[in-house]
């Protein structure tokens, strides 16, 4: 089932995980970047700021093949912040140590994005519904008590395998 929206927020995790594990560019499956370049332009794959520059902070040359891509839409901060307060409510009470931990990470602002853009979030992160530690909470947990779309990335490239 291909979601009815087609605007996607792709997560860090997301982007390492292929990079480092499943499709490096110099291994086997280099052509998933091709195909995910050529993907961008039928469907909005969006890499929001925050994202960005969590990767670039990898320093393992992701950011450059990132940069590449020239059908991937990079997101200004911007337009995300009226829903950021949204967002950080629903991981709980937090004190300011979660606070300026949790606001370090892209997740509230993938999040963010998700709403203002009524958009899907791809993460290859899981649900952890147990977890109560607020700074220790998933992107899939939150988005669930936001009522926002999100996939992880296994089922996007075999979603968007035939787009």
């Amino acid at each position: 089932m291909i979601m009815e929206n087609r605007s996607f927020i792709i997560d860090t995790d997301a982007f390492i995980h292929a990079y480092n594990y499943d499709f490096p560019p110099d291994g086997d499956h280099a052509g998933f970047w091709d195909w995910l370049n050529e993907l961008g332009s039928t469907v909005e794959i969006l890499i929001p700021d925050k994202v960005f520059k969590e990767i670039k902070e990898g320093n393992d040359g992701l950011d450059e093949l990132i940069l590449t891509l020239g059908n991937i839409i990079h997101q200004p901060t911007k337009g995300c912040l009226p829903y950021l307060p949204k967002v950080l409510q629903a991981y709980g009470k937090l004190t300011q140590t979660d606070l300026e931990i949790i606001s370090r990470t892209a997740d509230p602002y993938v999040i963010a994005h998700a709403i203002e853009l009524k958009a899907t979030v791809v993460t290859n992160e899981t649900r952890k519904p147990g977890i109560t530690a607020p700074r220790k909470k998933h992107i899939p947990d939150i988005c669930d008590s936001l009522n926002v779309e999100y996939m992880r990335y296994p089922h996007f490239i075999w979603e968007m395998r035939g787009s």
